[in-house]
């Protein structure tokens, strides 16, 4: 097993683990990251895909709110324009990769509501739930807000996006807006030309482009604060007990850790709380977020060529990893 320290890139076997990327490592998530993509890749197919979708993708909303009893705000399709251009800007031109032409918004009040919501859309209890960016538990690092994004699958092969909101966060989304699209604007101007700005110039637009990130953090990070969602967010210990590669969740929000470790044979991260006394008690070896990965990436790709038959050697700095 290789890594590629410029690039953050792990090779297994004829694999390829980007560890720069955000992993779902959560109950009933896949450990090998799944590929993904739309049915079709071009910003007017996926503008008509998305249209025709519409009355499924709200039926199948409003059904689901019967449940979680949040409001809900639909801002419509994306235009084929802006599809285009988020393919261009984000997606190197991969229409594919966008999931958001048709998405959702379900707000919630309390943080009761939104732990609700959360614990809807787990992928070990909901099957169309292929991926998921929970920054409820981990704040966005540079903007810290707190709300969740899930790629949630239609039946019809069209993917779509999912947001979950609280209310104060999403009311402070909105009042951030000004500074952030002064900053995107500065950001632009300072790759565009900032080899040619004078040095003065230069420090001074950076200082700018600082001041006003740092207004959105403390806006956003106030709504938390008033809303409750710092029981939320996470402190994750990545660990071994015995072979098996765990990690302990723990929210402020939550009575115990949850443990979860890999589970070759269902290719899924899954709840072991049999191992939990063993954390409790400080019965394990601590390692790395890189470690656990490695491991369970291992575990899996070990099982699949298990099950056909084939033999693979694991990597000497894994080989003590069984298969569960």
């Amino acid at each position: 097993m290789k890594t590629n320290k410029e690039t953050n890139v792990i090779d297994i076997g004829r694999r390829r683990l980007d560890l720069s990327r955000t992993f779902l490592i959560t109950n009933g998530a896949h450990i090998l990251p799944q590929d993904y993509e739309q049915p079709v890749n071009t910003p007017q197919a996926l503008f008509d895909f998305a249209k025709a979708s519409e009355p499924l993708f709200l039926e199948e909303m409003t059904d689901i709110n019967r449940a979680l009893r949040l409001k809900i705000q639909y801002p419509g399709i994306k235009s084929i324009g802006r599809i285009a251009q988020k393919a261009q800007e984000e997606k190197t031109g991969r229409v594919e990769h966008i999931f958001d032409a048709e998405r959702i918004a379900f707000i919630a009040d309390r943080p009761s509501q939104i732990k609700r919501a959360l614990d809807f859309f787990s992928p070990s209890k909901n099957s169309r739930v292929v991926d998921m960016v929970d920054q409820f538990a981990v704040p966005d690092p540079e903007s810290r807000i707190r709300r969740a994004k899930i790629i949630y699958a239609l039946p019809n092969g069209l993917y779509t996006e999912v947001q979950i909101w609280a209310s104060t966060m999403l009311n402070a989304f909105e009042e951030s807006h000004i500074p952030y699209e002064h900053q995107r604007n500065l950001k632009a101007e300072l790759k565009n030309s900032g080899s040619t700005l004078p040095h003065k110039t230069y420090a001074q637009l950076v200082a700018r482009e600082r001041i006003l990130g740092l207004t959105r953090c403390a806006i956003h990070d106030a709504a938390a604060e008033e809303a409750g969602l710092n029981k939320f967010v996470e402190k994750r210990t990545f660990a071994e007990i015995g072979n098996t590669p765990v990690v302990a969740v723990e929210r402020p929000l939550d009575t115990y850790p949850t443990i979860l470790r890999p589970d070759a044979a269902s290719g899924m991260y899954v709840t072991d709380n049999s191992l939990y006394a063993e954390f409790i008690t400080g019965n394990y070896r601590p390692t790395t977020r890189e470690d656990f990965l490695k491991a369970s990436h291992a575990l899996a790709i070990s099982h699949i060529a298990e099950m056909k038959g084939q033999q693979q050697e694991l990597p000497a700095s894994l080989a003590h990893y069984r298969i569960a």
